[in-house]
C-alpha cells in the first residue's frame, strides 16, 4: 500500500484535499473565497493566470498537491455546467485564482492563503479536433483589451495545438456588444490602441489557418458583429437579438478596416446599411451578410459544423485562405496604424 503523503507538520494532504474540495466547489458557486494552506507545498506555489483555466506554477516538492488542486479546481466532477454561469458546455470550469494574502494556518483561515475565485470570460477547451472559445463575462461580452489578448491567445493555442477547427461562442443572448464603451469614451490613445487592438484579433481570424465556426449566441454589434464578417462560417441563434455595425449611429466613423470587411463579406445591395449604422435580426442578418443561417440549437449546430469541417486538410485550407485573403490581409495590416492616427472615438 502506498504511504499518504504528507506536508512538513505531518497532516495528510488527502484529508486536507478532501476539506479543501468542499471550500472550493462551494466558493465557485457562490463567488466566495478559496483557502489555500500554507505549508510548504502550498506557500511555495505562484498562482497566475494562464490561457484559459488557471495554472498552477509550483515547485517540485508541491507537485502532488498542486495536482490535486489544479484537478480541483478545473474539473470538479460533481459540479454540473449549469451551476456555473460562464460554463456553457465546458468540461471544465475556467477559474483565476487571485491571492490576498499567505498566512499560516488559523482557525478562521485553516488552509493557509487566502485566495478569490474569480470565473474567466474567455475559456479554452478541445472536442477532440476542435478547439472551442467560449467568451462570457456575464454581461454584454464587450471586449477590454484583456479579452481581446484572451482571445487571440486562445487561437494561438489552438493554432499550436494543431486544432482542425475553432469554434467561437458568446455567451446565451450575448455574442458581444463590441468594444468597451469605457475605454472607447475614456480619450483618443485608449480608445485608439483598443481598435488597433481588434484589428489585429479580426486580421488574425480572417486569415487562421482553419475553418473558424462562429456561433453567435444573440446581439452582435459592432465589433461582434465584425467577428462574424471574418468568420467562415457563420450560425446566429433565433430570436429578438440585433446583429450589425451601428458605429455611425453612435457617432464614430467607421475604420478602414471594418468598411473593407464588410466590403467583402456583405452583398453589393446590403452594403450601405453598414455605412448607415443600420441593425438586423438574425434573419435579415442572413440576408445582409453578417450570418450564413439561423438555428435553434447554434451551439450544438456550430460544434456539429465545426467537427465535419475538422475532416478537411488543415494545409488546403490554410493555402486557399491565403490565396483569397491575403492581399486584402496586407493592405488592411499596412494601412492600420495611418488610418487609427486619425480616428475619433463615438460621440454624442
Amino acid at each position: 500500500m502506498t504511504e499518504a503523503a504528507t506536508d512538513e507538520s505531518g497532516a495528510s494532504l488527502d484529508d486536507d484535499f478532501r476539506k479543501l474540495k468542499i471550500v472550493v466547489m462551494s466558493a465557485l458557486i457562490s463567488g466566495g473565497a478559496i483557502f489555500v494552506r500554507s505549508s510548504k507545498a502550498a506557500s511555495a506555489c505562484e498562482l497566475s493566470v494562464a490561457l484559459g483555466p488557471a495554472a498552477l506554477k509550483i515547485d517540485s516538492s508541491a507537485a502532488l498537491f498542486a495536482q490535486k488542486l489544479s484537478t480541483l479546481v478545473l474539473d470538479p466532477p460533481s459540479l454540473h455546467a449549469a451551476s456555473v454561469a460562464n460554463a456553457t458546455r465546458a468540461t471544465s470550469i475556467p477559474v483565476r485564482i487571485r491571492p490576498i494574502s499567505r498566512t499560516r494556518p488559523t482557525s478562521q483561515c485553516p488552509f493557509g492563503g487566502h485566495y478569490v475565485a474569480v470565473l474567466m470570460t474567455v475559456s479554452f477547451t478541445r472536442d477532440s479536433a476542435v478547439a472551442v472559445i467560449s467568451v462570457d463575462d456575464g454581461k454584454a461580452n464587450a471586449y477590454s483589451p484583456d479579452v481581446l489578448q484572451a482571445i487571440s491567445d486562445a487561437f494561438d493555442k489552438a493554432d499550436a495545438d494543431g486544432a482542425t477547427a475553432v469554434v467561437l461562442q458568446g455567451r446565451p443572448g450575448r455574442f458581444s456588444a463590441g468594444f468597451d464603451l469605457s475605454i472607447m469614451t475614456s480619450g483618443t490613445e485608449p480608445m485608439q490602441s483598443l481598435v488597433t487592438q481588434g484589428a489585429e484579433l479580426l486580421l488574425k481570424i480572417f486569415t487562421f489557418p482553419a475553418p473558424v465556426v462562429t456561433a453567435c449566441t444573440g446581439h452582435a454589434l459592432a465589433a461582434g458583429a465584425l467577428v462574424l464578417l471574418v468568420s467562415d462560417v457563420r450560425i446566429g441563434a433565433e430570436g429578438e437579438f440585433k446583429i450589425g455595425l451601428n458605429e455611425v449611429a453612435i457617432g464614430m466613423r467607421l475604420p478602414i478596416f471594418a468598411v473593407e470587411f464588410a466590403r467583402y463579406r456583405m452583398p453589393p445591395s446590403a452594403f450601405d446599411s453598414a455605412i448607415l449604422g443600420e441593425v438586423f435580426g438574425p434573419a435579415d442578418a442572413v440576408q445582409a451578410g453578417y450570418l450564413d443561417r439561423t438555428s435553434a440549437d447554434v451551439v450544438d449546430d456550430a460544434l456539429a459544423t465545426a467537427h465535419r469541417l475538422s475532416g478537411l486538410r488543415r494545409g488546403a485550407i490554410a493555402g486557399t485562405k491565403e490565396t483569397a485573403r491575403k492581399h486584402l490581409a496586407r493592405a488592411i495590416e499596412a494601412g492600420l496604424h495611418a488610418d487609427m492616427a486619425s480616428l475619433a472615438g463615438p460621440t454624442p
